[in-house]
């Protein structure tokens, strides 16, 4: 019993790994955004929606937090901000 709690813990520990890293890459996807909005590109929320779709089927998986999908008006109010 000891053995098998000790692999789920382990397994959820991993799970957390690597939805932190997931997160942290969502992060740097938002903040290329976000420079290339404030240098007047145009900005495509498609690549960054896609990595969140794909965050949050992973994170479906283990019970983690969910993250939003991203639109236009969310984005340029927190760009703007920036």
């Amino acid at each position: 019993v000891h053995d098998q709690i000790a692999k789920q813990v382990e397994e959820m520990q991993k799970a957390i790994a690597s939805y932190k890293r997931m997160d942290q890459k969502r992060e740097e996807i938002i903040s290329q955004l976000v420079e290339r909005f404030h240098q007047g590109e145009k900005i495509d929320l498609i690549p960054l929606n896609d990595w969140t779709k794909e965050m949050n089927q992973f994170a479906s998986q283990y019970h983690l937090p969910i993250r939003k999908y991203v639109t236009m008006e969310m984005f340029e109010s927190y760009a703007k901000k920036l």
